[in-house]
């Protein structure tokens, strides 16, 4: 086993034996016919059907296509043209003179018209020899991609999170709602024997009255506790898109209890966190977008070659009919003088653009930072927390076996020993839940590094218990 994966769980056996028992039969009643998975085949099933990662692997794959779109700015380009005309054209072609029936002498002018049909195909091959702003347009769509890809690794650090938050809150929930109706069935048979001592007169009204008081709030505690199953489990169904989907329990054995690595050296893992690599990348766009905008100024060089066959119909001095073959080769250089300002605005621009993105680099070292800290406090917090429910657990067990005992020889009261029962079911409560916040903060830990992977799971699943 990673040496960081270990000492996540701690046991607890000798305490949770009773509500392992109960807690199958829950089990059995919650989840029906339905088999318990291990996190891994519930993350294949999100993967499949969460909205917001799907989304994140189109950006993805869109960001390929957009990538190979700029390679074409240095690649030679063809296009082939055609068209085609007819002119009119009118001009006199004679004076004709003549006497008229009174004797006066008129003349007309007779108008001739003719027409020229043309038809043109011409092919141009343009391939560019000089451009400063494709070269960096291409760099730019490389990190662009580059950026892309890691908020893809960020979309499924996140989906991995949350279905690891989603599986753990219901295994909590089941653990709370199993507790829960343990309580309830101790709380009845104190509740039954309140009665019974009270019919013998071996008890007071107060202790059967204390007893019904506790029996309703014991039922109101499970159908709390049923209710917030029934939410998480919603949660981790919309997640998978799997109607009663099941994570396997958490296992109750003893595990290594072998200590993370010290937190110098999660800080190291995380000056490559997907965070910060994506602020980095950021800032190197925006480097390109100010190089690209200073190479407005300069000039552009291409090398441009046509051939063009044309067919006039009518037979002219300057355009004789018949067809025309032109071919021709130059070079064209194009050197901006004065676009309005435009381009030292734009260069202005992105240098404020430049200070953003470095100040947001800033941000992401800081909040990675402040991440991991957080997260190797909460874990440590948590193992600690587990370390003093398992002490307080066998506290309570002995407390509830000498309070039974002592109320047996009336030196405790019926209220005594419901309040034991009801703090050991309560610290059971608190154990499970311990357990899955320590799990939650071993992912949590990993994510704000950086260093969350879909094998992670495995460790986690070598961990747990499937439901028998």
């Amino acid at each position: 086993m990673p040496r960081a994966a270990r000492g996540i769980f701690f046991t607890h056996a000798s305490s949770m034996k009773c509500l392992r028992a109960i807690m199958l039969t829950a089990l059995a009643t919650v989840a029906g016919a339905c088999q318990a998975e291990s996190l891994s085949e519930l993350l294949a099933l999100a993967k499949a059907h969460d909205a917001v990662f799907l989304a994140a692997q189109a950006q993805a794959r869109s960001a390929v296509y957009k990538a190979r779109q700029s390679d074409a700015l240095l690649r030679p380009s063809l296009s082939l043209s055609a068209g085609a005309s007819r002119e009119r054209e009118d001009y006199p072609a004679r004076e004709a003179s003549s006497v008229s029936t009174l004797g006066a002498l008129t003349s007309s002018t007779a108008q001739v018209s003719q027409f020229n049909d043309q038809q043109q195909l011409a092919l141009q091959a343009r391939q560019p020899l000089y451009n400063r702003h494709s070269v960096l347009a291409i760099d730019e769509a490389q990190a662009t991609l580059a950026s892309a890809n890691v908020d893809l690794e960020l979309a499924e650090q996140d989906l991995i999170s949350r279905l690891s938050q989603a599986c753990f809150d219901l295994l909590a929930a089941q653990d709370a709602l199993a507790a829960a109706q343990a309580n309830a069935r101790s709380i009845d048979e104190q509740f039954t024997a309140a009665n019974r001592r009270y019919e013998l007169g071996k008890a007071s009204i107060t202790d059967q009255r204390e007893a019904q008081a506790r029996r309703d709030q014991a039922r109101y505690q499970q159908l709390a506790a049923d209710k917030d199953r029934r939410e998480r489990q919603l949660g981790l169904d919309q997640l998978t898109g799997r109607p009663g989907a099941t994570p396997n329990p958490l296992a109750s054995e003893a595990a290594d209890t072998t200590p993370l690595p010290a937190l110098e050296d999660w800080l190291a893992l995380g000056d490559s966190a997907p965070a910060i690599r994506k602020g980095q990348l950021a800032v190197h766009v925006a480097q390109d977008e100010l190089d690209m905008a200073r190479a407005g100024h300069l000039p552009t060089l291409d090398l441009i070659a046509n051939a063009s066959r044309a067919r006039n119909s009518l037979n002219t001095y300057t355009a004789p009919s018949g067809y025309t073959n032109i071919a021709s080769i130059s070079v064209q250089a194009n050197i901006p003088l004065y676009a309005g300002m435009s381009v030292q605005n734009r260069i202005r621009e992105t240098i404020e653009l430049l200070d953003k993105a470095s100040e947001d680099l800033v941000t992401a070292r800081r909040q990675t930072e402040l991440g991991i800290r957080q997260g190797y406090l909460d874990w440590l917090s948590s193992q600690e927390q587990i370390q003093a429910l398992r002490t307080a657990q066998a506290s309570a067990d002995t407390t509830v076996a000498a309070t039974e005992k002592a109320y047996q020889l009336g030196v405790r009261t019926n209220l005594d020993v419901l309040n034991a029962q009801s703090q050991h079911y309560d610290t059971l409560r608190q154990t499970s839940r311990a357990r899955s916040d320590h799990a939650m903060a071993w992912i949590k830990l990993r994510q704000a590094a950086g260093t969350l992977r879909a094998q992670d799971l495995q460790t986690l699943d070598a961990l747990i218990r499937p439901a028998l």
